[in-house]
């Protein structure tokens, strides 16, 4: 995933969407789009998205780990090899030490939400293996 690929859109959210790929690694038999490749997609978004304020490699170098702790997932409507697909992530709410992000896995032809997941996320200091407040730049970007 690269960053240039993102369209932004800013008003009083910043919201970030992604063209995805279907490969054929990822559907089964049948042609249907596993329920484990939502989760990779998920990651990807929220890596491409923190990468337009601070990197995976410079939130490491500060010894800090981006952290998932918590994902709901709602499949809503099967994704088949040969759909084009995106991915649309916004912070939903940022407190001190998380965030709760949302993001819609949407099939481009019709813009239908084929899958739905919540994501809380945290910094954990890798020294101390403690959760730690949310980054200034990207809690400054979130509002």
């Amino acid at each position: 995933m690269t960053f240039e690929l993102a369209r932004w859109s800013e008003g009083d959210r910043a919201v970030m969407t992604l063209p995805l790929r279907i490969a054929g690694y990822d559907v089964d038999v049948a042609g249907v789009v596993n329920n484990a490749v939502y989760v990779r997609w998920l990651e990807d978004l929220r890596t491409c998205f923190m990468t337009r304020w601070l990197s995976f490699e410079e939130s490491l170098a500060r010894g800090l780990a981006p952290t998932l702790v918590r994902l709901e997932v709602d499949y809503r409507v099967a994704l088949r090899m040969g759909d084009s697909v995106a991915g649309r992530l916004w912070f939903k709410e940022i407190a001190r030490a998380s965030a709760l992000i949302e993001t819609e896995i949407l099939r481009s032809a019709d813009g239908r939400v084929c899958a739905h997941a919540l994501q809380t996320v945290c910094f954990v200091d890798q020294r101390r293996g403690r959760p730690v407040r949310i980054p200034e730049e990207l809690r400054a970007a979130l509002g």
